[in-house]
C-alpha cells in the first residue's frame, strides 16, 4: 500500500524560532553559549514531542566542539525567566563561562553528546564556494521514549546539531534524522487495557547507524545540514531501530497503560534513505508493537511501502490502531494541519510520497 503523505513539514525539534534577548535581570550574556530552540518550556523540558512543541529538559547534556578536537559536555538551564536555554557548567545553574573569543571560533554541537564520532577539527572551514564542515555521527539504533506527563514524551535520541558561526554566542540547533511519530490508539473496546513494552522499526534499507554529515556554520539563515550521499552497509543490523519504553513500574500513574479510544504518541528517529548511494528500491518500513493486552501478550504489525526516499529532517506520523488485526498496512501521515503559528516545522526540504 502506497503512503498518502503529500506535503510532509520538515522535523522539528530544538532550532527553529529565534528566541529574544534575556531580560535585564538576567545574566550577562558576553561570555555564555545560548541555545536557540522553537519554544522555551514554562518549567523547562526535554527535548520532546508536544503537539508539535519541541522543548529542552533542565539538565539535557550537549557536546560541544571547537578548534582541532577539543570538546566539552554542558547540561542545558533555562534562564529565570524562562525565555532561555543556555550551557551551564557541570553541576548547578551556573553558566558556563567561555572567554570572548569563543564568539570568534566556530563551534559544532549535538545531542544526544554520543551523536558526532571521533574528533572533529572545526578550527578552519573546508571551503568550495562556501564554509563547510563534515562530520560523522551515528543515528543510534537502541532508542528511548519517556512519558513525562499527560502528552509530553521525551524523545532522547532523536539527533540534533548546530555549527555556530563567527561573532555569535548562539547555537541554531536542527534535525538531523527522518522522525516517525508512532501514534497508537487503543481500539479495543470493554475494559482492555494495553500497555506497550517496545516499538521496532525494520526496513529494506540502512535506517541506523553511521552517517558523514555536512554542516554550514551561522545561525537560521545557514544551509541546513545535509548527509553526504556515500555507499553505506547494507548489513541486517543497520536495517532496525528498536525504541524501548520503562517498565509501568516507572511511572507514579500509568501513562504507558492505556484505555480505549486513548492514543499515544512515540517518535522514532531513522536514518535518512535518500544519501545511500548504493540503496537498492524505496523504503518499505515495518513497525511492529510490542506489549500486552492485559495480561495477555500482543505483536502487531504494519507495513509502509513509500514512493520516495526518507529526508533529514523530515517529521512524519504513522497512526496505528490496535484493535485485534495482528497485520495491516500504516498510511504515513503529513504533519501540520490545524497547528496555530509556531507549532508547524517549516524549515528544510519539503517531501511528497
Amino acid at each position: 500500500m502506497r503512503s498518502k503523505i503529500k506535503n510532509t513539514l520538515p522535523l522539528f525539534l530544538a532550532g527553529l524560532l529565534l528566541l529574544a534577548a534575556c531580560t535585564p535581570e538576567e545574566p550577562q550574556t558576553e561570555n555564555m553559549l545560548f541555545l536557540d530552540i522553537e519554544q522555551p518550556g514554562a518549567n523547562g523540558s526535554k527535548v520532546l514531542l508536544s503537539d508539535g512543541s519541541t522543548y529542552w529538559n533542565n539538565g539535557d547534556l550537549v557536546k560541544i566542539i571547537w578548534g582541532m578536537g577539543n570538546a566539552a559536555v554542558h547540561p542545558i538551564r533555562y534562564t529565570s525567566s524562562g525565555r532561555d536555554a543556555y550551557l551551564s557548567e557541570t553541576s548547578g545553574t551556573t553558566p558556563a563561562s567561555f572567554p570572548p573569543a569563543f564568539r570568534d571560533y566556530y563551534i559544532a554541537a549535538c545531542y544526544p553528546k554520543d551523536l558526532i564520532l571521533g574528533d572533529l577539527d572545526v578550527s578552519e572551514p573546508h571551503l568550495s564556494n562556501m564554509e563547510v564542515f563534515f562530520a560523522n555521527v551515528r543515528i543510534p539504533q537502541e532508542q528511548r521514549c519517556i512519558i513525562l506527563s499527560a502528552g509530553h514524551y521525551s524523545a532522547e535520541s532523536i539527533p540534533l546539531v548546530a555549527m555556530k558561526g563567527i561573532g555569535s554566542n548562539r547555537l541554531y540547533m536542527r534535525p538531523i534524522g527522518s522522525v516517525i511519530d508512532v501514534r497508537l490508539t487503543n481500539g479495543f473496546s470493554g475494559d482492555v487495557r494495553l500497555h506497550i513494552d517496545s516499538i521496532v522499526v525494520t526496513s529494506n534499507l540502512n535506517i541506523s547507524g553511521n552517517r558523514r554529515l555536512i554542516m554550514y556554520p551561522g545561525g537560521a539563515e545557514a544551509t541546513a545540514p545535509e548527509f553526504y550521499n556515500g555507499n553505506h552497509s547494507q548489513a541486517n543490523e543497520y536495517k532496525k531501530v528498536i525504541l524501548k519504553l520503562p517498565s509501568a513500574a516507572y511511572y507514579s500513574y500509568y501513562e504507558n497503560i492505556f484505555t480505549p479510544g486513548t492514543t499515544l504518541n512515540f517518535p522514532v528517529a531513522l536514518s535518512p534513505t535518500d544519501c545511500l548511494a548504493n540503496a537498492e528500491g524505496l523504503p518499505e518500513l515495518t513497525f511492529h508493537v510490542y506489549g500486552f493486552a492485559n495480561n495477555a501478550p500482543i505483536h502487531y504489525t504494519r507495513t509502509a511501502s513509500l514512493t520516495r526516499h526518507l529526508p533529514a529532517g523530515a517529521y512524519f506520523t504513522a497512526p496505528i490502531t490496535l484493535d485485534g488485526t495482528a497485520v495491516g498496512t500504516v498510511d504515513l501521515k503529513p504533519y501540520g494541519s490545524g497547528l496555530s503559528t509556531g507549532q508547524q516545522f517549516g524549515e528544510g526540504p519539503s517531501i511528497s510520497f
